[in-house]
Formats: structure tokens, C-alpha cells, sequence
């Protein structure tokens, strides 16, 4: 991920990447248009750690049934690589 970071940063120097169109435009001031766009992103922060709380939640309570003989390994192991796959 990091990668990722550097290259796009390199290349938005470089002026290969440019702002996206639906981007605010700047001023002064704080404007409604980048009030929206912090909300967005908080609501964005917010719903990710929803997310995750209730998939860790459920991986517990599979782990737990596991240990008591009611689940088969094979669902536990297909959760795993879920939760895995949203980091």
C-alpha cells in the first residue's frame, strides 16, 4: 500500500495524475462543497470500523462454536480470508 502512495504521489508531481473533476475547487475560505466532502469522509472512517467490528464479532462467535464441535473448520478458514481481504 505504501507503494501505491509513493507512485501516486510521484505521478501527481509529475502532473500525470491530476485532481478529480468533482474535486472542490479552492478559495478562500472553507467552503459547503469541502464541508461535504469532510463529512463524506468521516461517515467513510465510521462505516469501515462498523464493518469490521461486526465481522470480527461474528469470526468470535464462529470460533467459538468451533471450539464446541458445531461448526466445521472449513467456513472458519473462508471468514478468515474475508476479513483478511478488508485490510
Amino acid at each position: 500500500m505504501a507503494f501505491a502512495g509513493v507512485s501516486v504521489g510521484l505521478l501527481s508531481s509529475l502532473g500525470v495524475v491530476g485532481r478529480p473533476e468533482g474535486a472542490c475547487a479552492s478559495g478562500n475560505g472553507y467552503s459547503a462543497c469541502q464541508v461535504w466532502q469532510d463529512c463524506r469522509s468521516l461517515l467513510s472512517f465510521f462505516m469501515g470500523g462498523l464493518v469490521c467490528c461486526l465481522i470480527t464479532r461474528r469470526q468470535e462467535a464462529e470460533a467459538e462454536a468451533q471450539e464446541s464441535g458445531n461448526l466445521p473448520s472449513g467456513d472458519s478458514a473462508r471468514q478468515l480470508q474475508l476479513f483478511a481481504s478488508l485490510f
